[in-house]
């Protein structure tokens, strides 16, 4: 039983990594419109999604210490990620009609992504933590976590690509990405209520901190 919890919890980490690559890549074709260049967009986009990504990060390492339900507190990362996955994919697109594709158009979009790339860039730390408390050993802790949250991004790279978008367009693809994004609270919610092997103390060492630049 203990290994089927750490086995949802990489998957979630999979789906979780597949849904952010995905959110970024469609908001920057959403993007496109407003700022009124693909290059443009791509590096606003690019700047906000990894700078929300370290902020989330940095926030959460001062928190996650003290968490005593990680994989719950995941669990709330992911159901706010698809809120705003969903908010982002109607109405990116309605920003040209209501500010013209001008300076501020593009600078209040970009901002939008602050949110949800923060609480993406606080989910890789928490996740540890849940992995930690699940008797996966600390040494492998932070690269198991990221190499399945990287291995989600890149199969999200050539799926939204050169499937999803030109089946279903930018606004199909945003819903099946939430629909990701539902999977892997899914699979989370599967550990979430199931008692881990180790119970971690509520403060640790600092070495609980995993590398910021996973999603």
């Amino acid at each position: 039983m203990q290994r089927f919890s750490v086995g949802s919890l990489t998957g979630a980490l999979f789906f979780s990594g597949f849904a952010g690559l995905a959110y970024e890549l469609l908001w920057v074709r959403s993007l496109t419109a407003t700022v009124g260049s693909t290059t443009q967009s791509f590096a606003l986009v690019l700047a906000l999604f990894f700078g929300g990504l370290a902020l989330g990060a940095a926030l959460m390492s001062r928190l996650v210490k003290k968490l005593s339900h990680p994989v719950r507190v995941y669990l709330a990362l992911e159901v706010g990620i698809g809120a705003f996955g969903a908010l982002l994919g109607w109405l990116l697109p309605k920003l040209p009609m209501v500010l013209g594709a001008t300076g501020g158009g593009s600078v209040l979009g970009t901002l939008l992504l602050l949110p949800p790339t923060a609480l993406m860039g606080m989910t890789l730390p928490v996740m540890t933590r849940a992995l930690q408390e699940r008797g996966v050993l600390e040494s492998v802790v932070a690269a198991r976590a990221y190499a399945w949250n990287t291995l989600g991004a890149a199969a999200a790279a050539i799926v939204v690509t050169w499937w999803w978008v030109p089946a279903f367009g930018v606004f199909g693809s945003t819903w099946a990405t939430v629909l990701v994004n539902a999977f892997a609270v899914l699979l989370a919610g599967v550990a979430a209520f199931k008692a881990p092997s180790t119970v971690l103390p509520a403060v640790e060492s600092e070495d609980v901190t995993p590398i910021q630049g996973g999603r």
